[in-house]
């Protein structure tokens, strides 16, 4: 079915431009924050290495793993419509695209906010920073499950309140 939430270009050769353009940023995004998940989770639970506190490193990793979904979930089904030119994935996966695209999206943006505001505590009051700070990173699987909540919300809204998709 023809999905009009994603824009088709008529003109071949841009298509294939922004195809190749879009296929090699999710391949740059995959390979990237499946290093970041790696990486960060060789890091000691114990010790405090290269400066940053566990919160940090835990928010960063859930950051990454945020955006590998929309790399996998999003971006993925956009190259093949870029491909075809339409939308070849059938009606229940464009239905779940359009309810679902929001919570990689909202999650990202709400684990860039929590890390700046816990470096921004930690740097401007470091003797007063209580918000991560409750025997490990207990609070900060609180923040992380909170803000996967608050990203499913939208989710759960847009069901609820039967928004029209293009399908």
């Amino acid at each position: 079915t023809e999905n009009s939430w994603v824009f088709i270009i008529s003109n071949p050769w841009e298509r294939q431009v922004l195809l190749v353009y879009t296929s090699l940023a999710a391949i740059f995004s995959i390979l990237g924050n499946t290093f970041v998940i790696y990486a960060t989770s060789q890091y000691s639970s114990t010790t405090r290495q290269f400066g940053m506190a566990k919160p940090t490193v835990f928010m960063i990793k859930q950051l990454a793993i945020s955006d590998l979904l929309f790399s996998t979930l999003i971006i993925i089904p956009h190259i093949c419509t870029l491909y075809y030119s339409s939308w070849e994935l059938g009606p229940a996966l464009c239905h779940v695209m359009i309810y679902c695209h929001d919570i990689p999206a909202v999650s990202t943006v709400s684990f860039i906010l929590a890390i700046s505001l816990h470096r921004y505590m930690r740097c401007h009051n470091p003797t007063r920073d209580r918000l991560f700070r409750v025997r490990g990173i207990g609070s900060s699987l609180l923040l992380a499950g909170l803000i996967y909540t608050w990203s499913c919300l939208k989710t759960v809204l847009k069901f609820v309140l039967r928004v029209e998709t293009p399908c």
